[in-house]
């Protein structure tokens, strides 16, 4: 698949650079196609639509629930993952660096030390196969200059 801009807020693809009243040098770049997740990984509602559905019907939207001390050893976990993460991410930012090549290097199974976390965390994950409310993928293509 060829690679396109980003438009209508992350819902549409164009090989033309969006028109807009830029102020600066910076500009978007073409971003590459969606990744494959793999059929054995759960994937959540918003995976297909790009709106987490269940998420924003969720009765926890409206009341505060009050955790039992495994649920919150299973929290603390997950935040533990979600930091191994961050730091791997991190690690492979650098000038030129592409969020594609961002998301390579996590995807499974890449990055070993992020997935048996993960595995050892919750069992096994749910992944968006790149879409959220916010976009099917990262807007911003290039990191540093």
């Amino acid at each position: 698949e060829q690679w396109l801009y980003c438009t209508k807020r992350g819902r549409g693809r164009s090989d033309v650079m969006p028109t807009f009243n830029w102020t600066g040098s910076l500009r978007p770049d073409r971003i590459g196609p969606a990744r494959k997740v793999p059929d054995h990984i759960p994937k959540p509602d918003y995976a297909v639509t790009g709106y987490p559905e269940s998420e924003v019907e969720s009765r926890q939207q409206r009341s505060v629930a009050i955790r039992t001390p495994d649920q919150i050893t299973g929290i603390r976990k997950a935040c533990l993952v979600g930091r191994q993460v961050l730091d791997a991410a991190h690690a492979a930012v650098k000038p030129g660096v592409t969020t594609d090549e961002v998301d390579r290097v996590l995807a499974w199974p890449d990055h070993k030390a992020v997935h048996r976390s993960a595995a050892a965390a919750a069992g096994s994950g749910a992944v968006s196969g790149g879409k959220s409310k916010f976009g099917p993928k990262s807007k911003t293509r290039k990191v540093g200059a």
